[in-house]
């Protein structure tokens, strides 16, 4: 006999395309939308272990924090790279907006 699976073990999905950008969103409960979050964008370098890897990096997210942005985006750039998420040492040079 096979396990039950309660309607709460499901999350949520949204997916969202900016500007060619896709950012997947996930969440507990429906009523965390997109609509909550905000939308950061990046426009700079991206640096490693204190050397610019990436010299002009474009980036946006939704997000709920300035934090969780900055996450995103580096994120973002470590899989333009073809880096694992793992990869440790990055750091944005530039500001991260909220639009």
């Amino acid at each position: 006999m096979g396990s039950k699976r309660r309607n709460d073990d499901y999350k949520y999905y949204q997916q969202i395309t900016i500007n060619g950008i896709v950012d997947v969103t996930d969440s507990d409960e429906p009523e965390n939308s997109i609509k909550e979050k905000e939308l950061y964008k990046y426009d700079g370098a991206v640096k490693r272990f204190d050397k610019i890897v990436i010299h002009r990096f474009v980036a946006c997210t939704y997000a709920a924090s300035e934090k969780k942005a900055i996450q995103n985006i580096i994120f973002q750039a470590k899989k333009k790279l073809g880096l694992e998420p793992s990869v440790g040492g990055f750091k944005l040079v530039g500001k991260v907006n909220k639009s």
